[in-house]
């Protein structure tokens, strides 16, 4: 991610996958989100779960780098 510049609909698009990949079951391949991304997304103390990457963030952070 360090020296690829992606466009803002590659980052879209992995983190579609990434959330359809958490969200789906056996019966529905593309699963339902049932949480904002921006909440999972937070600290625990604000009800999200940290361990979800925010892939923008991600990519940001690695270029300031």
């Amino acid at each position: 991610m360090q020296t690829y510049k992606f466009d803002q609909n590659e980052l879209t698009v992995i983190e579609r996958m990434i959330f359809s990949f958490i969200w789906s079951s056996l019966e529905q391949e593309n699963g339902i989100g049932r949480i904002k991304r921006s909440v999972m997304t937070n600290e625990h103390s604000k009800g999200g779960m940290k361990k979800i990457t925010d892939v923008e963030r991600l990519n940001r952070s690695l270029k300031i780098k």
